[in-house]
């Protein structure tokens, strides 16, 4: 699924998870997904591999279920 990627610039401090939820709100409203519920994954920049062009893979991630309205 074509979809959007946000980066949290944290200066080695801990996210808020209302941070991590604003921008999986981001991504998805970004995304050209229509409306529904969506899962969302996010970690830690050490763990995403650049593939190519945009495509990336990425472990050791959590999920955040996000609603479009």
């Amino acid at each position: 699924i074509p979809s959007a990627h946000t980066l949290i610039v944290s200066n080695k401090q801990k996210i808020s998870l209302d941070v991590i939820e604003f921008a999986a709100r981001l991504c998805v409203s970004f995304s050209k997904l229509k409306k529904g519920s969506y899962w969302v994954d996010y970690t830690l920049k050490n763990f995403v591999k650049v593939q190519q062009k945009a495509f990336v893979n990425y472990t050791n991630f959590k999920s955040i279920n996000i609603t479009k309205d």
